[in-house]
């Protein structure tokens, strides 16, 4: 009967030290990726899901001061980066500094710019800026 209980002690603290450790190594996983930050002033975020390759996210951003339309390759890798690839399509509103989200409704509406990132199949992605005033493409390429 010892030998039984002292096996039940044994087991019981296998366990807990398991629980313990799967728990410690869960939150340090959440907490790497909640540690990983966009540099942009990010007004609003929606996802639509269901693409071939991932979900279909939609942004929008404040202008950064060192936006250049006709040169945003490294900002749609660092949106692309930060949603670890999963996305079917990652489509960013770029609005002027101090813009206002008042709505879900707002966020397709007077943005200056359109960076669209899409997967064209697994191996390729590509971006596009479309600029809303004068309504032609002002960069794109391959992110690959």
């Amino acid at each position: 009967m010892k030998i039984l209980k002292k096996i039940t002690s044994i087991i019981f603290l296998i366990i807990m030290i398991t629980v313990v450790i799967t728990g410690c190594s869960q939150q340090e996983q959440g907490k790497n990726n909640s540690e990983k930050k966009l540099n942009y002033n990010v007004l609003g975020e929606k996802t639509r899901h269901g693409g071939t390759y991932g979900d279909f996210k939609f942004v929008v951003i404040e202008m950064p001061k060192d936006f250049d339309p006709s040169n945003c390759k490294n900002l749609s890798k660092d949106f692309l980066n930060y949603y670890n690839e999963n996305v079917d399509t990652i489509t960013v509103y770029v609005y002027e500094k101090g813009y206002k989200l008042e709505s879900e409704q707002d966020m397709y509406k007077n943005s200056l710019y359109d960076i669209t990132i899409e997967h064209r199949d697994e191996n390729t992605c590509v971006y596009s800026v479309w600029d809303v005033k004068s309504e032609e493409t002002t960069d794109e390429g391959s992110l690959n």
